[in-house]
């Protein structure tokens, strides 16, 4: 008879090589289950990503759409401005311009991104500029002026130009009055 030990000692091969497998089995399920893990959070963060991606443009958007709102008003109002060429409607016209610089300076608490609102005339000249005691400027040579006044319709949309009648750094959105 084979002591206990002795027993032992004859499957301790096929223990040693049940627990190896046990064990490499145990390390392959964990990194089965590691991989799985790491695939779920990456599928997570990719999703929060597109989530909050998502988000920031669609408050772009909105942003967006509220100031071409914004300046859509600016030009009703310019455009008014310019119609309003008779001395007789010299009132309405500083009340009107009284308007636009406050449209242009705030909007409440919502500040604009609008800097100025300059009309020209059909030969360049700066008429008025929301902004007090502006620089006079000339801009018949500017392509914005050029394009409006050859026909485009819409908005004229500049790289980042200097200014003449600010002398600082502007994205200028020029549109054509009538």
């Amino acid at each position: 008879m084979l002591s206990s030990f002795s027993k032992w000692r004859y499957f301790r091969p096929v223990v040693i090589v049940g627990a190896v497998a046990l064990v490499v089995g145990g390390a392959g399920s964990a990194w089965l289950l590691g991989e799985g893990f790491v695939r779920v959070q990456e599928d997570l963060q990719t999703g929060a990503g597109f989530e909050r991606a998502e988000s920031t443009a669609r408050v772009a958007e909105q942003l967006l759409l509220r100031n071409l709102d914004d300046m859509a008003t600016l030009r009703l109002l310019a455009q008014q401005w310019v119609l309003l060429d008779d001395v007789a409607d010299a009132v309405l016209r500083r009340q009107m311009e009284t308007t636009l610089r406050h449209l242009v300076r705030d909007r409440g608490e919502r500040r604009t991104p609008f800097r100025s609102v300059v009309i020209l005339g059909p030969d360049g000249h700066m008429r008025w500029s929301s902004i007090p005691d502006s620089m006079q400027f000339q801009a018949s040579d500017r392509d914005y002026f050029i394009a409006l006044r050859d026909g485009l319709r819409g908005t004229f949309l500049t790289a980042p130009i200097v200014g003449r009648g600010t002398g600082g750094t502007i994205i200028l959105a020029a549109q054509r009055l009538h």
